[in-house]
């Protein structure tokens, strides 16, 4: 801003707004009360509401505008979801003047009025005005200036954002619509065109010539003419492009979000379901772009969002990035907030990264299992079970995540846990061969180590010794058993491949748990086994009790390797006795606790 503009609007205010810094100035959420509990927005990042249906993921959006932007000078009307919020108001009424005099153009005329101009709509607001919505309002709300400092966007706003708007009567007239900044600055609408091709891989056309300044979609061949001598090549070729408004509701809907975020300053800017009508990939880039707007511009986007490839596209921009996951019962909404350090910290893990364990935040139920076999073998089980076990929520409301082998389980419960999803490991019975590795998966389920340690030496302590030697016959043993169990197999490299292991020179006893189970405890240790096992059920980690996943198919005689799962699920294995009893424990957490949540 020249000296010259700012004396222009200096001359209009009382003595009050004079003198204030632009750069003092700052506005942003700091806590938003919902139900009971406190959620803290990240100031220059992205918050991001997740959750099922119903549970107030948009109204907690709505009700945070209406206090914001409360302009009773009272306190607000009690709210079903959002109970109260603080804001962070940094800076004087002569403070935000400065801010909106960089920000907003100041007009003053007879026919549109004195004040700063609104990006989305023209509209204008006295800088006496803004000053006291700051100053006198009270610390949380801005009433009447909310819309200078709040973006809010949904479907509906989004799609008429990109409509098209009269040309302005005069060309020295300020602009009233975000369409006539990108007139009036050539490399802002470099920039949107860009953007356009990178995520749809259209560029974008401004239409100067019809009575509506609009956008059109493609690319014109002929140069752009000069503004006094409009070819008629030009003309024809622009006509033919279409316009953006006849495009599909997707790429209105993202470029109709990008545009007034793109021209104006908004401090804070509100979403919901940004996500609206994209495929993934393109959901994907919403996120990273809406996030890159984030740390660019510095700063606060709140979202509420249904779709995980947005959520991945919001990570994956390495902006600061905290999850809120609403949870509903009854008429109550509760909140439960991953903040943003804890997420980047398990997002540098690539077995979290490179998962799809941050999915489970839209599910009802997720289940941890080893390998990704065994969850689609799980996955099938319950599918098939779903029309005679009356569960709360259908069978593609529970999730499963392969861990990629046990360790990875701990990290995967722990960052789940942090916003309250329900979550099962169900490692192989195995995981009993390392205290230390089941002490970190009881510590992130919530379990007491101190408590479940005692019962886990008792069951074990036959276990617990150095394998021994192996004895030629016990590997003759071994190899006779395999090859009988295969001998109606044709003798191909896959069947050599599963004889090497059984030929090795030691021999540990934690191979017959792999191999039987529990069957592979006897007497008082497998009393304490069970003690054991009803111990970590009840935090949520439920082992294969038949020793590891293919034991739950007998008589499935491919071994394990990539044929497995087609094989166990071709011959049915899925639907016997076993995988359904397995399954039945997995989402029992689900059936038991339907009661107590439900509407969820």
């Amino acid at each position: 801003m020249s000296a010259d503009e700012r004396l222009k609007w200096e001359s209009f205010v009382t003595p009050n707004l004079l003198g204030g810094d632009a750069g003092n100035f700052s506005f942003s959420v700091g806590r938003i009360k919902i139900g009971a509990t406190d959620v803290f927005p990240t100031s220059n990042g992205v918050t991001a509401l997740v959750g099922g249906n119903n549970v107030g993921k948009s109204a907690t959006l709505m009700q945070l505008l209406e206090f914001i932007g409360d302009a009773s000078g009272i306190p607000a009307a009690p709210k079903t979801v959002v109970k109260g919020i603080d804001l962070r108001k940094r800076g004087t009424s002569a403070d935000l003047a400065a801010w909106l005099g960089v920000h907003s153009r100041f007009v003053s005329s007879q026919s549109s009025g004195t004040g700063f101009t609104h990006v989305g709509d023209g509209n204008l607001i006295a800088v006496d005005s803004a000053g006291m919505y700051w100053a006198d309002y009270g610390a949380n709300t801005v009433g009447g200036v909310w819309p200078w400092l709040v973006h809010y966007s949904d479907a509906a706003r989004r799609l008429g954002m990109v409509q098209g708007t009269a040309q302005r009567r005069d060309i020295s007239m300020h602009p009233a619509h975000p369409l006539h900044f990108l007139q009036d600055d050539a490399e802002l609408l470099r920039e949107f065109s860009e953007l356009s091709e990178r995520v749809f891989r259209q560029p974008l056309v401004l239409d100067r010539l019809s009575m509506e300044t609009r956008l059109r979609v493609g690319a014109v061949s002929s140069p752009p003419p000069p503004i006094d001598a409009v070819s008629t090549e030009y003309t024809a070729e622009l006509s033919k492009l279409p316009n953006l408004f006849d495009q599909g509701d997707g790429m209105k809907s993202l470029l109709g979000l990008l545009l007034p975020v793109m021209v104006g300053a908004y401090p804070v800017i509100i979403v919901d379901e940004p996500e609206a009508f994209l495929h993934p990939p393109q959901a994907f880039e919403a996120g990273r772009i809406l996030a890159n707007v984030a740390k660019d511009k510095q700063v606060q986007v709140i979202v509420a969002t249904h779709d995980k490839n947005f959520l991945a596209g919001l990570l994956d921009a390495g902006v600061d990035v905290s999850v809120v996951r609403l949870e509903r019962s009854g008429d109550e909404t509760t909140a439960f907030q991953l903040h943003a350090d804890e997420l980047k910290e398990l997002w540098r893990d690539p077995v979290l990264r490179y998962s799809n364990v941050l999915d489970g935040v839209f599910h009802r139920l997720v289940v941890i299992a080893e390998a990704d076999p065994d969850c689609k073998f799980f996955a099938a089980t319950l599918n098939d079970m779903e029309d005679e076990v009356e569960l709360v929520a259908p069978a593609n409301e529970v999730h499963f995540v392969p861990s990629n082998g046990k360790a990875g389980m701990a990290k995967m419960v722990s960052a789940l846990r942090a916003v309250r999803v329900d979550v099962v490991a169900t490692p192989d019975l195995d995981v009993l061969n390392d205290a230390s590795l089941l002490k970190a998966l009881v510590e992130a389920a919530g379990g007491d180590w101190g408590h479940i340690k005692p019962i886990y030496d008792r069951s074990t302590a036959h276990l617990q010794k150095r394998s021994t030697g192996a004895t030629c016959g016990q590997v003759l043993a071994l190899i006779s058993a395999e090859l009988e169990r295969q001998q109606g197999s044709p003798w191909t490299q896959e069947v050599r491949d599963s004889l090497a292991p059984l030929m090795r020179t030691t021999q540990s006893p934690w191979d017959e748990v792999k191999k039987h189970g529990i069957a592979a405890f006897t007497g008082q240790s497998r009393q304490e086994l069970k003690k054991l096992l009803l111990e970590l059920e009840a935090i949520g980690i439920k082992c294969v009790e038949k020793g590891e996943l293919e034991r739950l198919a007998p008589d499935v005689t491919t071994s394990k390797g990539p044929r497995w799962l087609a094989d166990a699920l071709s011959a049915g294995a899925h639907k016997e006795l076993a995988a359904r009893e397995h399954v039945t424990r997995l989402v029992s957490s689900l059936l038991t606790t339907a009661s107590e949540n439900e509407p969820r």
